[in-house]
């Protein structure tokens, strides 16, 4: 398949293999991701869920992301993204660890906090521009769940 894409779109084939690891992440967690969100602070529409238990519409989306960046930038741009969110979200999940409640804990905290040590320290691997690239697409992020959290506020 690698090669047939190759030759068809004219496309390096580590690029295209780039494409299919990050399609199959794709797949399973962050078009979950994307649906638990939509669910709740994005668009309805995009965690419309088919009668198999897939999010399809998610899927679409994050796929074509993916693709986009694969396609437009480089190999090393696209697993840079890809490092960058993978850090962030288990640095999320090891900082939410740290603050459950002693009964809640299922690991010693120094699991936590070793987690999140090592997230922060093999971020400084990641090319500052894509953490500037991802700080910029975060801050919008945020300013979106900002306006719609205070819209409906705002409504009867």
């Amino acid at each position: 398949v690698t090669i047939y894409l190759s030759t068809l779109w004219k496309i390096d084939p580590p690029r295209i293999e780039i494409l299919r690891a990050l399609w199959q992440y794709n797949l399973g967690d962050l078009s979950a991701t994307t649906t638990t969100c939509c669910r709740r602070d994005m668009p309805a529409s995009l965690a419309r869920v088919s009668e198999a238990g897939s999010p399809v519409p998610a899927v679409i989306l994050t796929g074509a992301l993916v693709a986009a960046v694969t396609l437009v930038g480089d190999v090393r741009l696209t697993w840079s993204f890809s490092a960058m969110t993978v850090l962030l979200y288990y640095a999320i999940t090891n900082w939410a660890a740290l603050r459950l409640p002693v009964e809640a804990r299922r690991f010693p905290r120094w699991i936590s906090q070793a987690g999140l040590a090592s997230c922060v320290f093999l971020s400084f691997f990641v090319d500052p521009a894509v953490w500037l690239t991802g700080a910029v697409v975060i801050a919008a992020g945020l300013l979106w769940r900002l306006a719609r959290t205070r819209l409906s506020r705002t409504r009867p």
